[in-house]
């Protein structure tokens, strides 16, 4: 069976250990080329921010994005929004 090989984050600064928020729950799907991307809502279903799952890691030379995968992925993570954008693009995971 094929196994996915994750991007080892643990050391990241723009990525910390921390649960999903208590109460919340998945949203509608996002147009992702990518990824598996979807809403994420709070307890009372109001869209807080996204959830990735599957995102590629790819390959940089000197810091642009050569398009090219790397064959790893990173941990399913979430993102909260601040006016309906990513927040400081910090990434929260389990």
């Amino acid at each position: 069976k094929y196994r996915k090989v994750m991007v080892d984050v643990s050391k990241r600064s723009n990525w910390v250990k921390k649960a999903f928020p208590k109460g919340s729950k998945m949203g509608r799907k996002l147009n992702s080329g990518d990824m598996n991307k979807r809403q994420l809502l709070n307890s009372n279903r109001k869209v807080i921010g996204e959830v990735h799952r599957g995102q590629p890691e790819y390959i940089y030379k000197n810091g642009k994005n050569t398009n090219k995968r790397t064959g790893r992925t990173y941990p399913t993570h979430y993102h909260l929004y601040s006016d309906k954008k990513i927040k400081k693009n910090i990434h929260y995971y389990k």
